[in-house]
């Protein structure tokens, strides 16, 4: 069958075999786990995603800081007054004819200058 080895050998073989299961070791974990690259990508996309979520609440607090601008006593824009109390007192002129309209988002908004 095969010629004896010598203890010398079986100790490389050993050596090199231990050696190759380390670096399969380290490779397999530089990919899996709780911080490898696999669980990096995913964190990258959570952040790039909750970014895009952080845009759109600041431009709807953009929107609604321009629509309460607009309500101050100082410069209240007497359409926005008018349209703010009929909705809440529910007061319509006599010749009038209701249109309900669904309610406008920021990203439909008219870009205000």
């Amino acid at each position: 069958m095969f010629p004896p080895m010598s203890s010398r050998r079986i100790r490389s073989w050993l050596l090199t075999g231990f050696g190759m299961l380390m670096v399969g070791y380290f490779v397999a974990h530089t990919f899996s786990g709780d911080r490898g690259l696999f669980a990096l990508m995913q964190l990258q996309t959570n952040v790039q995603n909750a970014q895009d979520f952080l845009q759109q609440l600041r431009t709807q607090n953009d929107w609604r800081h321009d629509r309460l601008k607009a309500l101050r006593a100082e410069g209240a824009d007497p359409d926005l007054v008018d349209e703010l109390t009929r909705r809440q007192l529910n007061l319509v002129k006599p010749n009038e004819v209701i249109v309900i309209l669904p309610p406008r988002t920021p990203d439909s908004a008219p870009p205000q200058n």
